[in-house]
């Protein structure tokens, strides 16, 4: 399922122009860029449609300029049916002229959270002095969805169920601002959780397989308690997703406790400014990508590039590489701390501790494979091919028997280094969930256990590096073998990834004595994958 999430685009007059001339042309083509690896399920667009309510339009309804100059142009080169467009409230999006000042400054006052909740249930099918703010975003909302099927309208959340691949999936579409105003202070902001209490007891009915919740504001922009109330219900009611918006940049969070947890994914401010000089507040959109069998997902951050082609590329700022892949199962959560973690050599580990032991078997024959392989390589006349390809240089060696002596003492590290791998090296994923192996060796005394885990491999952390994603974005089953990330070895395009970095170490251990110790091809010092000899000269 791909879902892409749009947030906080303050449309105004003012800026309709550049949605027109650039913009909007440039989004859409990106998004159908990505459509050919696999379509849209779900646009989501996370809050602030409009600027200060649509004021700058005037009398013109600021929702409908909305849907015609973004939505429809979207929905239309997509293919994308109305009922994939879901879309909730931000602080922007309510009419402050509405606000009864007297019924404010009280609530400023005495409102708690069961307050909020008992408020809930009288403005669920009503508007009034409270949340009249919101109706005409709401009464937009309830004409969009009108006529589409699975979609549960309600002034404070509504609710959204679908089908993928004959898995149920839902949608809980919070209502965090009908308390917005231009003076409202953090600690006066509850939004009333039992959106969230029911949105779990429609989602129970409908069987659903994942829970997707999706508010504008960040929690920690609502009232203390309020939030902690909030963030309990999603990690103890198979929340698997929290979305948010309003901060106009990226987060992403994996908050897990002994009862559960969850993904927290903010996004950038789709539109708003374009000429923003920060780069951390630049437009920009995210693609997210969940394997429901796998219990898999991937994250794609997309920014827009005003200054070099009006176009957009991989948000490398908020992301390495511009995309992030991980688990949101919560067989994940790790109950034993850092220190208590050893693997079978008595080494500790960083990250998940529960990881087939028979992924190292498997590794262990991917590398005896590779060593048939290269001798292979020798027995044939093609040893020019070998000399190209897997040392990459030739001058270095006076003759073919000088070669055979550097593989046969290459045989002999390699079998050392894969004993060191049953022992020593655990598959995990690193710091940014890129699958891989990462090497343990004794802690320095200068460095930390922490600065010291964190340290990548050159070499192996990325040989898996999502190797599966075709495979997630094509709806095919990798078939997992380590269950705690759920990358097979077994997928053809990952033995492939593994295959040329063992070819690559080869060459490493082959050249040693010429190039690289031993022991920096075995460490967090030694070139990265793919880069040349001559950038570690």
């Amino acid at each position: 399922m791909r879902i892409v999430q749009l947030s906080d685009i303050h449309l105004s007059k003012e800026n309709l122009t550049d949605l027109k001339n650039y913009y909007r042309e440039a989004l859409i083509a990106d998004l159908i860029q990505f459509s050919k690896d696999a379509p849209v399920d779900i646009l989501l667009i996370s809050g602030d449609l409009i600027d200060k309510g649509g004021q700058s339009f005037g009398g013109e309804d600021p929702y409908a300029i909305f849907e015609k100059e973004l939505l429809n142009p979207i929905t239309d080169k997509l293919k994308l049916s109305k009922e994939r467009v879901l879309f909730i409230p931000g602080n922007h999006d309510i009419e402050r002229s509405l606000i009864a000042e007297n019924i404010e400054n009280e609530l400023s006052t005495k409102l708690n959270c069961k307050m909020a909740n008992n408020m809930l249930e009288t403005m669920g099918s009503k508007f009034d002095d409270n949340n009249n703010r919101i109706k005409k975003f709401k009464e937009f909302e309830k004409h969009y969805h009108l006529k589409n099927p699975g979609y549960l309208y309600s002034n404070n959340e509504s609710l959204y169920t679908m089908e993928v691949n004959g898995k149920r999936i839902g949608f809980v579409l919070v209502n965090d601002s009908w308390r917005c105003s231009s003076k409202l202070k953090k600690e006066q902001h509850f939004i009333g959780s039992n959106q969230l209490f029911n949105a779990k007891q429609h989602f129970e009915k409908e069987n659903t397989v994942l829970n997707i919740a999706v508010f504008h504001h960040p929690l920690e922009d609502l009232n203390n308690n309020e939030a902690a109330i909030i963030d309990n219900i999603l990690k103890s009611y198979d929340f698997s997703f929290a979305i948010f918006g309003h901060s106009h940049s990226h987060k992403f969070q994996e908050l897990f406790s002994t009862n559960g947890g969850y993904i927290a994914l903010r996004g950038r401010s789709a539109f708003n400014d374009t000429g923003e000089e920060k780069a951390d507040f630049q437009p920009g959109y995210n693609i997210l990508d969940i394997n429901i069998e796998n219990e898999m997902f991937v994250l794609t951050g997309r920014k827009f590039i005003k200054s070099n082609g009006f176009r957009f590329d991989y948000d490398v700022d908020s992301m390495p590489g511009g995309y992030f892949s991980g688990r949101f199962s919560k067989s994940v959560v790790q109950t034993k701390p850092r220190s208590e973690r050893k693997n079978s050599g008595g080494v500790l580990q960083h990250g998940s501790s529960k990881i087939n032991s028979h992924v190292i078997s498997e590794i262990q024959r991917v590398f005896d494979a590779v060593e048939q392989e290269l001798k292979e390589l020798l027995t044939t006349e093609d040893l020019q091919y070998f000399l190209l390809q897997c040392v990459g240089v030739d001058s270095h060696l006076n003759s073919f028997s000088g070669l055979i002596q550097k593989i046969e003492e290459a045989n002999t590290d390699v079998k050392l280094f894969v004993g060191e791998l049953t022992k020593r090296l655990i598959p995990i994923a690193d710091t940014f969930r890129k699958i891989g192996l990462q090497f343990f060796y004794p802690i320095p005394s200068s460095e930390t256990e922490e600065e010291f885990y964190l340290q990548p491999n050159g070499i192996l952390t990325e040989i898996l590096l999502f190797g599966f994603k075709k495979g997630i974005m094509r709806g095919n089953d990798p078939n997992p073998i380590y269950d705690a990330f759920g990358v097979s070895i077994h997928f053809p395009e990952v033995k492939e990834l593994l295959r040329k970095c063992m070819l690559l170490l080869y060459r490493n251990i082959i050249l040693k004595s010429l190039f690289i110790p031993l022991n920096q091809i075995c460490s967090s010092q030694t070139l990265e994958t793919g880069k040349s000899l001559d950038s570690i000269i």
